[in-house]
């Protein structure tokens, strides 16, 4: 039962014996001043398959005494207050451990150390994903609320367009085609604005069971970071806002989705529109090298602060989460796209200041699908349109 060097043992140590073999859940064991190996309880014994090979214990546990990095608080405390009890954590052993430490008299002129503690990695665990559950939970609430919101706006200009249309179908001498010419803009907008909505919510829920796949072929990736870049150039347009495309290659094929592509720099261009004041300027930059291809897109917009700059790319996050903001939009957008380069083996990360703008960076691994020719991409008018649906002028 004891792992011993001495023959002669005090009622105290039998006391703490039987408290220790009592404790089903605890580790208990004894040094003497030299960090020898004294005393293990059955619970230390049985947790590292060893009877009495006190070698075998000595080296497992200056191990991992030589680990611990509180080494100096413990040892003040047990100066100062007689004992120590706190968390150590081991990111060597990924343990978390709540540990006790306290000298105690055995033998004269000798002085011995006892150590008991209790593994709660499980525990901290379990809470942590608790925790991570409440704020997922959270998040999606008001992501709901956001939708919900999202869904309202366009289905009350519908309602009211619809309302106008009814009153005025009854009176014979207003020419009908031009009333109805004054609000198809504002219906045909909205319907881009839902159709994008419930595009975006499909994607997400893909997303989440793991069924978005990348189609790979071999595409010109200037080619396509530049014609998406020129095709909002008349929505940018509507705010004076001046938009530049540079790159130090007219010519890299690399493997990529040209679809998802189209929509991650849709999207980050979209934004930088939407967070941008008129007369402001947006820079598409492409920089090239054997390994990488780095896209950059830059605006002088109003900036992310640097709290917000953690959180923007997680699921059902909206910044401005009140309904009475000046920019639209459903907040997981940066969550598909981060999806999306995260499917090329990419990288994408944000800089940004507030006040002062943003600077969206995505890196790209610089290969192609060997054996296989290079195919072409036109950008799609019509999803254009849908990602751009939100910068529009309401009036009815």
């Amino acid at each position: 039962m004891y792992i011993s060097r001495t023959n002669a043992l005090n009622d105290r140590l039998r006391i703490f014996h039987s408290l220790a073999e009592n404790n089903n859940h605890s580790f208990t064991l004894i040094f003497d001043e030299d960090t020898n190996l004294f005393y293990v309880n059955d619970k230390v014994k049985e947790y590292y398959e060893c009877n009495n090979d006190i070698n075998k214990l000595e080296l497992i546990f200056k191990e991992k005494i030589n680990s611990i990095d509180k080494q100096r608080d413990i040892i003040e405390a047990l100066e100062l207050n007689n004992s120590w009890r706190g968390i150590i954590k081991s990111r060597k052993y990924d343990k978390t451990i709540d540990c006790c430490v306290q000298p105690i008299n055995l033998a004269k002129n000798k002085k011995y150390i006892a150590v008991t503690y209790i593994d709660i990695t499980e525990a901290v665990k379990n809470e942590l994903e608790v925790e991570k559950l409440r704020l997922y939970d959270k998040e999606k609430s008001e992501f709901i609320a956001n939708i919900s919101h999202e869904l309202k706006t366009p289905l009350n200009l519908f309602y009211s367009s619809i309302q106008l249309l009814d009153k005025f179908i009854e009176i014979d001498e207003i020419d009908f085609k031009l009333i109805y010419k004054k609000y198809n803009k504002v219906l045909h907008t909205n319907c881009d604005r839902m159709t994008r909505l419930v595009n975006n919510i499909m994607d997400l829920s893909k997303i989440d069971i793991g069924v978005l796949k990348a189609d790979f072929k071999n595409y010109n990736i200037i080619s396509i970071v530049e014609d998406v870049t020129l095709s909002v150039v008349e929505y940018a347009s509507l705010k004076n806002i001046n938009i530049q495309f540079d790159t130090d290659e007219e010519e890299q094929i690399i493997k990529c989705d040209a679809y998802m592509i189209e929509r991650v720099m849709l999207n980050l261009l979209s934004n930088a529109i939407k967070f941008s004041s008129e007369n402001a300027n947006i820079f598409v930059n492409i920089l090239t090298n054997k390994k990488w291809i780095e896209i950059n897109v830059t605006d002088e917009g109003i900036g992310i602060s640097k709290e917000n700059q953690n959180i923007i790319f997680n699921k059902f996050v909206q910044i401005d989460k009140s309904f009475t903001r000046a920019n639209e939009g459903s907040g997981i957008g940066l969550s598909i796209v981060q999806s999306i380069i995260n499917l090329h083996e990419g990288i994408i990360n944000v800089e940004s200041e507030l006040n002062k703008g943003t600077v969206f960076r995505i890196v790209l691994p610089n290969k192609c699908i060997e054996n296989k020719s290079s195919t072409i991409y036109n950008v799609d008018n019509y999803k254009v349109k849908l990602e751009l649906s939100d910068i529009y002028e309401v009036s009815i």
